[in-house]
């Protein structure tokens, strides 16, 4: 930040300027005169930049301009609201539209009102002489809105922590503007007209903050300096702390010392040791500790008269109790903390108005009994309160969160076991309710120390959302739990293993590329390390929970096409199916079950065993179907197919090709709208199919002529032969073009009319598909 006396105006319009306790003032001047007033903070001119608060500034200032009076920065402590205002105070644009100048105001804890006020005094003019006479606030408070009459002042109140003390210093008529600083939104909302929230940093601007105070630190360890600024969250003070440590420490510029001080800077405790000097002189050093504890120790300080408040104490103990919540981006309700602090839902609004706890707002839905309100505290915060709770007392509370969640997800189950299907049932895995539920209870029960059996617990969550979409295309999910779990990691053994899910998922080719590509030598060791560290590499019949026995099968299943498409080893494949196919069938796991039939029936029809194919498809198609899975059903017609064509049967060849293009059609709306995969799914059998007949002209044109004539038939009747057939029985796109329904692009999802319109048509020719060989 630049000297502000340097750039608050023309220095020709000051009269008598001089300095007082630090402070550049205008001792004296005729009310005519209009000389311009600049009374602005003591601290000294930052070493750092502003950052990330372009946009702010200008919403800011476009509000004044547009006549808007009384506005207040408001959020947590130490984001940097009265370093915004300094920098407002000095902007050009306010300095023309406030061309008599700027009084700054510095409050405070135990602000001392008649001290300020005699500073605005001396800046406005008022002889000493005078100021002797004057015995009461009120007497103050007279003075100075005298002698800014009608002079049009930006009238600056930082680091407001009640209303009434801020309100002594709104003196001015309507030509004046009103900028408050207040980490109690409460505070803002009973002054203001409007309030700007004071963000965290974005990770890059962060990292620009940072380097601006330790070029030399993050110059040379850039990755380590990033996840400093994701540890603080953003949080200005923590950075500027941080900062000015890592710049004393890395002045030699050398390497081992610049790595030792960032090391050091990850200790939690280290980064809230860490001082700088006070920005006024009436205050304690500043300190993330001090700032935060300041915040902790005045909560109650305001007696509430709401019928649910609660006293200074309780109030502790709920922010403490809160604390062991996951932090900011994470979001929890008003549910959960009365579930946790055993306290009434006005005590977290007292909670929001102390500024410890953030209230969000999102859109809500019809199934949101919040009505869209979630609360979430910063990660600074939230770790400096924890280390308030005992180990003992901190389990407890995880274990009481992780309670909850329990309960959210056994009633989401429900709602999905209310189905017949086990596929429907596994949708649970898209349902963002769901996947937060079950990602916070696994992230509490391992706070609480339940180590083994929640890690058992995130192995099946993951290999199931992978089995589930991310073998086919990248889920989220799958990376919100490595990414998280990798955050979290309190144990080497459990960094290596994530390590290798991370290794598995990279090497693992997706089901809609090649899969003879990849890395299957990677993947098989990955499943294997997996099945030797959690047992599951004994014998079958040892496996006595349902759990256990289920991610047996994912990995046998993943293992057998390690085996099949790595190392061209169809007997391994098939043994690893079989394993995966006992042990579903034993938890009566019929959507699985269907899969690997499916795998199992591929692997024997791709080495000529048709007739075992054909069987294990009929057994398949029966699952499927109850299941009502669309996808597998087309796959296992495409195998139903080949062995059709293989044995000659060209009737029964075409009634299968048929059946698997139709259920990839009806994929994309059934059960669920039009997504990235459904839509990609449809045309990659229909493809398939089209290749399919493209071999086989080139043995035998009559009979491939003949098969998809009575496929375009089938899509279009009454239309007949088709012009170009004989062409496009020569290039696989152009045939599936030329005999199915168009295909819905990627880049038209967003279009949501379109969607809409494109499921209904869908929806409304599948009925008549299905039936052509009912």
């Amino acid at each position: 930040m630049s000297d502000f006396r340097n750039e608050t105006g023309d220095v020709a319009n000051l009269t008598q300027v001089g300095h007082v306790e630090s402070l550049t003032i205008n001792q004296y001047a005729a009310p005519s005169a209009r000389a311009r007033v600049v009374l602005l903070p003591p601290f000294k001119p930052s070493l750092y930049p502003i950052v990330g608060r372009a946009g702010l500034m200008d919403e800011i200032c476009a509000a004044l301009r547009g006549g808007q009076r009384i506005l207040a920065l408001v959020h947590l402590p130490g984001v940097g609201k009265t370093t915004l205002a300094a920098q407002l105070a000095k902007h050009a644009e306010l300095a023309a539209l406030f061309p008599d100048g700027i009084l700054w105001a510095h409050l405070g804890l135990t602000p001392d009102l008649r001290g300020q006020l005699r500073k605005w005094a001396a800046a406005l003019g008022v002889p000493e002489p005078r100021m002797k006479d004057f015995e009461t606030l009120d007497h103050w408070r007279e003075a100075v809105s005298s002698a800014i009459g009608g002079r049009r002042l930006l009238l600056v109140i930082d680091d407001a922590w009640e209303s009434e003390a801020a309100e002594c210093f709104m003196l001015g008529d309507e030509a004046c503007g009103y900028l408050i600083t207040t980490r109690y939104p409460g505070v803002g909302a009973s002054i203001a007209q409007e309030l700007y929230e004071v963000r965290k940093l974005e990770t890059d601007d962060g990292l620009t903050l940072l380097a601006s105070l330790a070029p030399d630190a993050v110059k040379a360890e850039p990755e380590d300096a990033r996840q400093l600024v994701a540890a603080v969250d953003g949080l200005p003070l923590a950075l500027v702390l941080m900062g000015h440590y890592l710049r004393q420490q890395s002045h030699t510029r050398q390497r081992g010392r610049i790595r030792a001080a960032l090391e050091a800077l990850h200790d939690v405790e280290m980064r809230y040791a860490l001082t700088q000097p006070a920005e006024y002189p009436s205050d304690t050093p500043r300190s993330l500790a001090n700032v935060i504890e300041s915040s902790y120790l005045a909560l109650g300080r305001e007696p509430s008269d709401a019928p649910d408040a609660i006293d200074g104490e309780q109030q502790r103990e709920a922010i403490q109790r809160l604390a062991v919540l996951r932090p900011d981006p994470a979001r929890f309700t008003r549910a959960l903390a009365a579930h946790l602090t055993e306290l009434p839902g006005g005590a977290l609004h007292e909670l929001c108005d102390a500024g410890l706890v953030e209230v969000l707002q999102i859109k809500p839905r019809p199934d949101d009994p919040s009505g869209g309100e979630r609360f979430t505290i910063h990660r600074t915060i939230g770790e400096y309160l924890r280390q308030k709770l005992g180990a003992d007392q901190a389990r407890a509370l995880h274990l009481r969160v992780a309670e909850y969640y329990r309960e959210q997800l056994r009633e989401r189950d429900e709602q999905y076991q209310s189905s017949t299907s086990d596929y429907r049932r596994w949708y649970r895995y898209e349902d963002i309710d769901w996947q937060d539920c079950k990602d916070n209870w696994l992230f509490h029960m391992q706070r609480a120390g339940e180590y083994e059996a929640v890690a058992f617990a995130f192995l099946i969550a993951w290999f199931d959302a992978f089995w589930w979409w991310g073998c086919f295309l990248e889920f989220g999910f799958c990376d919100q739990l490595l990414r998280e779990w990798r955050q979290r990691a309190i144990r080497p053994e459990s960094e290596l293993g994530l390590r290798q899910l991370a290794d598995f998922k990279d090497a693992y080719p997706k089901e809609t590329e090649n899969r003879r590509g990849g890395d299957w030598q990677k993947v098989a060791e990955v499943l294997e390390s997996v099945r030797r560290r959690t047992r599951l590499d004994s014998e079958p019949g040892t496996l006595l929970e349902p759990a256990q026995r289920h991610l047996r099968g994912l990995t046998s299943i993943f293992l057998a096409e390690a085996a099949r498409f790595g190392r061209d080893d169809p007997a391994t494949a098939e043994t690893f199916y079989r394993d995966a196919l006992a042990q579903f069938r034993h938890n009566e796991d019929r959507w699985d079950e269907a899969w690997t039939l499916y795998h199992l029936a591929d692997c024997l029809a791709e080495n000529g065993s048709h007739g075992k194919a054909d069987e294990l498809c009929a057994e398949a198609i029966e699952l499927a179907r109850q299941e009502e899975d669309p996808e597998v059903q087309a796959l296992i017609a495409c195998v139903q197919a080949d062995a059709a064509l293989t044995r000659g049967d060209d009737a029964a060849a075409a009634s299968h090709l048929h059946a698997a293009v139709c259920q990839a059609y009806r994929f994309q709306v059934d059960p669920q709208d039009p997504d990235p995969y459904t839509i990609r799914f449809y045309p990659l059998i229909a493809h398939r199919v089209a290749a399919r007949l493209v071999r086989l002209h080139q043995q035998d044109a009559p009979r491939a002529a003949s098969i998809a004539q009575v496929l375009h038939g089938a899509w279009h009747p009454g239309i007949g032969t088709p012009d170009g057939l004989a062409a496009a029985l020569r290039d696989a796109d152009a045939l599936a073009a030329l005999l199915f329904a168009p295909t819905l692009a990627a880049g038209q999802l967003d279009d949501e009319a379109f969607v809409a319109a494109y499921a209904g048509e869908v929806r409304a020719v599948v009925p008549g598909l299905l039936d052509v060989w009912a």
